[in-house]
């Protein structure tokens, strides 16, 4: 799979405020964000436009 128009896992998480990938990986066992693919080295890639509108749904659940 080609990962054009994808982000890696590092990136998705700096859109987030994180300061761990590893807080990526609990929300996709929640199921709450998945990668939109994963390498065979397991290296998640994320679709940016998912990533944005998890942080908008994220930031209005919390009323910001």
């Amino acid at each position: 799979m080609k990962t054009d128009g994808l982000i890696k896992v590092g990136e998705a998480a700096r859109i987030l405020g994180l300061r761990t990938t590893t807080t990526l990986a609990r929300y996709e066992k929640r199921g709450l964000l998945y990668p939109a693919y994963k390498s065979e080295g397991g290296t998640r890639w994320y679709r940016k436009e998912d990533v944005e509108k998890f942080l908008e749904e994220s930031k209005r659940r919390k009323g910001l």
